[in-house]
């Protein structure tokens, strides 16, 4: 497990401090999650335009992901998608999900890397 450590991008309007999860701070940040954080709006990207490319509107569309780390497992960590499509019934947000995880960079440069799984919430 990481240490804390302080990053800060050069002529940036933010900065993080990463901290492991620890029993005072349960949730911790680590560069684990800013992965997946990068990887929902990464994802979030593909699932907007697989859902207007289908007739719906993006109105609304959440994408959410929860990153679970396994440092004794064959996978350092885990992600879980959950996706948000208003108005829209359960077999045609999994479609869409299918989809943008065909085109979306992230997906693509982690298959078989991290265990993911995607949900309809």
């Amino acid at each position: 497990m990481a240490a804390a450590a302080p990053w800060k991008p050069r002529n940036s309007g933010f900065d993080l401090n990463f901290k492991a999860p620890s029993v005072s701070n349960p949730q911790g940040l680590t560069p684990e999650h800013l992965f997946g954080a990068a990887w929902a709006a990464c994802f979030n990207g593909a699932v907007n335009h697989v859902a207007k490319e289908e007739g719906h509107s993006d109105e609304g569309i959440t994408v959410t992901a929860q990153v679970q780390l396994h440092p004794d497992g064959p996978q350092p960590f885990s992600v879980k998608f959950t996706v948000g499509i208003p108005d829209l019934e359960t077999a045609k947000v999994r479609r869409i999900m299918e989809k943008a995880r065909a085109i979306c960079a992230y997906a693509k440069a982690t298959k078989g890397n991290v265990a993911v799984t995607f949900t309809v919430g």
